[in-house]
């Protein structure tokens, strides 16, 4: 039976539940940026995951460069307060679950589409940056679903795909495991659901992350 060396997660909306975080300060970057008006939550959650150059490119692809400048300018200020205030916390079982994979040897990862400094601030207010071996994020490299992330993941630890498994709670996790040649779990508290999940042929989908223990390759048995 195969047995992972390695999962990677994705943060936002997988480990960290910043989801109203996120699509708030997108809604009013929108509303402080002369031209482009807001779109739906739904719109806005379908981006979550991707960098932030990749999401307004999404949302607003007929405005100008300008307006795209100003709309990440405003996004980021906000975010950054949001994140200073603590508006975001982890969702219940990380911890205990990162501490149990972590005790059976596996390395652990984060493969995001946050900035460095906006995981920086993340590992700060949370303090599990000790449990990871090695993060990427959107800014250092190329955005999901491009597999580069994951391969740069995978060539620091000196690894293969098939000895990676990728946990993720959207599509853009989803098609950058499939891009990777790297099995993948999805997750339904976060971005997308079951149904949409299973479309990308995910080894399976957990409806909480203490079930993650009992997947092939990662149960202790």
């Amino acid at each position: 039976m195969k047995k992972y060396k390695v999962v990677i997660f994705d943060w936002d909306g997988t480990l960290m539940n910043t989801i109203s975080q996120i699509v708030t300060c997108m809604h009013q970057s929108a509303e402080m940026t002369d031209g482009l008006t807001s779109l739906s939550v739904n719109a806005y959650k379908q981006t979550i995951g991707l960098s932030l150059e990749a999401t307004v490119n999404s949302l607003y692809p007929n405005a100008t460069d300008v307006q795209h400048t100003l709309w990440q300018q405003h996004y980021s200020e906000l975010y950054v307060a949001a994140d200073n205030r603590q508006d975001s916390q982890l969702y219940s079982g990380v911890v205990e679950t990162l501490k149990l994979l972590q005790q059976q040897r596996l390395a652990l990862a984060v493969a995001t589409g946050k900035r460095r400094r906006g995981l920086n601030r993340a590992f700060q207010h949370t303090q599990i940056q000790d449990y990871f071996a090695v993060s990427r994020c959107a800014d250092e490299t190329a955005s999901k679903p491009d597999p580069l992330m994951i391969h740069e993941v995978l060539a620091e630890l000196g690894l293969q795909p098939d000895e990676a498994l990728m946990v993720g709670d959207s599509v853009h996790d989803m098609r950058l495991a499939n891009n990777a040649g790297v099995d993948v779990v999805g997750i339904t508290w976060g971005v997308d659901d079951r149904e949409t999940l299973n479309q990308y042929n995910p080894l399976c989908v957990i409806d909480l992350i203490e079930e993650l223990l009992m997947v092939p390759g990662l149960a202790n048995k």
